[in-house]
């Protein structure tokens, strides 16, 4: 899911597990909870590309601004010089 939002790809994702957070919070994707759900994700986003399009920029907004590289080195930077100050 995260390597599809890096590429402004929308996921579609079973409700099982911590990917469905992810989509629900981004709006980058769908979340089915069956067989059939499935199938009306994959008709979506396949046969309507202003859907897609709309996905695609949530799910790279999503990565962006949430599970990029910097930011999860900025942060980890962060709480290295929280722990090396003195209290």
């Amino acid at each position: 899911m995260l390597e599809a939002f890096a590429c402004a790809t929308p996921a579609i994702v079973s409700s099982a597990g911590g990917s469905p957070e992810a989509v629900q919070k981004s709006g980058g994707g769908f979340v089915y909870r069956n067989d059939g759900e499935l199938l009306d994700a994959i008709h979506a986003i396949a046969g309507d590309p202003a859907q897609r399009q709309a996905l695609s920029a949530k799910a790279r907004v999503a990565y962006e601004n949430y599970y990029c590289e910097d930011r999860y080195i900025s942060e980890y930077l962060t709480l290295v010089e929280e722990a090396l100050s003195p209290r």
